[in-house]
């Protein structure tokens, strides 16, 4: 189906549901479906739509799940979707969307799920989002979001999944992220974030996936990860981290593909009864040489997409864990968050 979204739907004030994806419609969204204020569900995603988020939407009080993205959208992302306080869903994700996140959203108290990765965001993430105490998946990765993470975030007690990479923050991880006790992925690689791992993100039992990569962190691995019985990888490499692995790592029963941290010119791992060669992305060392990285010649940037070995002085041949297998996951990883779409 082709062609304009009626403005004559607008009359239809009895309309709860508008299922209209997976068309080829082209045009503006009409700000007369602001009128439908029993409307429940809309649902445009994956068209061709352009212009600009009508502010009129936020009329529809009564809106429970709103879908309009991967179309052409432009423009700023209207403060005024702030009143739909019934709203469980709102997919903005994949179009080209620009300006702030209002503010506005952290007033959704029934929010569950906000997907506006993939556009061309800028500005801070609001701290008010911290007052969602129903959300479940956060995704913003793919803008160009600056300022640190907020603090406040650590209070959304039902969040799942967090996904704030490929962005500009800055600022350290807050460890008040450590009281999200639900929380099964952080994805928090390729930005600018600095200073130390939190030691309180050892209490989040139910993480399976951290992605710290491609940032600015420094000081040691805290041991306490070693309690995250349920991670299954753990992506620290191209940051400026330094000392030992953790021994506790190795242990973890769950950790499929184990340990990425090569890019860290300063970090290295012990050749011990604990050391599992099939876990890590570096060699051991049987002795850190003072003053010499253990990783001389370990890359300081990584391409996109792309993790590398790294030699050193002692090593032991990491046969199962290669290269090779890191190039593709990490491609399957960017494919599927460039293609999902709910």
């Amino acid at each position: 189906m082709s062609g304009n979204i009626p403005s004559e739907l607008g009359l239809l004030t009895d309309l709860e549901e508008i299922f209209l994806y997976t068309n080829l419609l082209s045009g503006s969204i009409p700000s007369e479906l602001g009128s439908l204020t029993n409307l429940i569900h809309i649902q445009v995603e994956n068209n061709q739509l352009s212009g600009l988020i009508p502010s009129e939407l936020g009329l529809m009080i009564n809106l429970v799940l709103i879908t309009i993205n991967n179309n052409l959208l432009s423009g700023h992302i209207p403060s005024e979707l702030g009143f739909m306080t019934n709203l469980v869903l709102i997919f903005l994700n994949d179009n080209l969307l620009s300006g702030i996140i209002p503010s506005e959203l952290g007033s959704l108290a029934n929010l569950q799920y906000i997907f506006l990765q993939n556009n061309f965001l800028t500005g801070y993430i609001p701290s008010e989002l911290g007052s969602l105490s129903d959300l479940e998946e956060i995704w913003l990765y793919f803008n160009q979001l600056s300022g640190s993470i907020p603090s406040e975030l650590g209070s959304l007690t039902s969040l799942k999944d967090i996904q704030v990479d490929y962005n500009l923050l800055s600022g350290s991880i807050p460890s008040e992220l450590g009281s999200l006790m639900n929380l099964e992925e952080m994805w928090l690689s390729n930005n600018l974030l600095s200073g130390s791992i939190p030691s309180e993100l050892g209490l989040l039992t139910n993480l399976g996936l951290i992605f710290f990569s491609s940032n600015q962190l420094s000081g040691s691995i805290p041991s306490e990860l070693g309690l995250l019985t349920n991670l299954q990888f753990i992506f620290l490499n191209n940051n400026q981290l330094s000392g030992p692995v953790p021994s506790e790592l190795f242990a973890l029963p769950n950790l499929v593909l184990g340990i990425s941290v090569a890019g860290n010119p300063n970090l290295y791992a012990v050749c011990d009864a604990y050391f599992d060669p099939n876990k890590i992305d570096i060699p051991c060392v049987f002795s850190p040489i003072p003053n010499t990285p253990a990783q001389k010649n370990a890359p300081t940037t990584e391409p996109t997409s792309t993790v590398k070995r790294t030699p050193a002085t002692y090593a032991v041949t990491i046969e199962t864990l290669t290269s090779t297998v890191l190039n593709f996951f990490e491609s399957i990883v960017t494919f599927f968050k460039n293609m999902l779409a709910f």
